[in-house]
């Protein structure tokens, strides 16, 4: 890793530093809560760029640009909730521009992920697995490999709204600007969907 923020730190601030070919995540919090990670560049890691892991909750991720992650942007995983994902410039990634699979229950609040830009993200822009309560809204979805946006599992009462997925699908026909998996009681609204298999 380049930096950590581990086990129980709290409101901390991570902010303008550069972090650049990192042969593993980037910056992995841990159990962290309350921090604030901002106006980062982060370019050319192996893994993650920003990863949040086994309840990091409470933080604030914004006004970071990533470039070229070999895995996914920023990464949600282990019941991280009541993060606001904001105002994120993220390019090229091997996989997720923004991922969330946090086995969240119904008893977690929701993720926030609000005014990113994702673009040329290899599986896709924003992917939610089993995030109860995502609040996805104002994003730009462009020119991603898969879905814009892309939702499976257990994400029930999400609201996805005001977003732009534009010319996503760049590599499978099977995706979609907006694509619901399996899902139930989503919320969509007021998004625009200007990609080859639409919504």
């Amino acid at each position: 890793y380049s930096a950590v923020i581990d086990e129980y730190s709290e409101q901390n601030i991570f902010s303008n530093n550069v972090l650049q070919e990192s042969g593993d995540v980037a910056l992995f919090l841990f159990r962290a809560r309350r921090n604030i990670v901002s106006n980062n560049v982060i370019r050319s890691v192996s893994s993650a760029a920003i990863a949040l892991d086994d309840d990091s909750s409470l933080n604030t991720v914004t006004g970071n640009f990533i470039q070229e992650a070999g895995n996914t942007g920023i990464k949600l995983s282990d019941a991280s909730n009541r993060n606001i994902i904001t105002n994120n410039n993220i390019n090229t990634c091997a996989q997720w521009g923004i991922s969330c699979e946090v086995g969240q229950s119904s008893s977690a609040p929701a993720n926030l992920f609000i005014g990113n830009r994702v673009e040329n993200a290899g599986y896709g822009g924003i992917g939610l697995y089993d995030a109860y309560q995502s609040i996805v809204k104002d994003n730009l979805l462009y020119r991603n490999g898969g879905s814009g946006i892309y939702c499976s599992g257990y994400v029930d009462f999400s609201q996805i709204t005001g977003n732009h997925c534009v010319e996503n699908s760049q590599l499978s026909v099977e995706n979609a600007g907006i694509r619901l998996v399996t899902v139930t009681n989503i919320t969509l609204a007021n998004n625009y969907c200007f990609d080859a298999q639409g919504l």
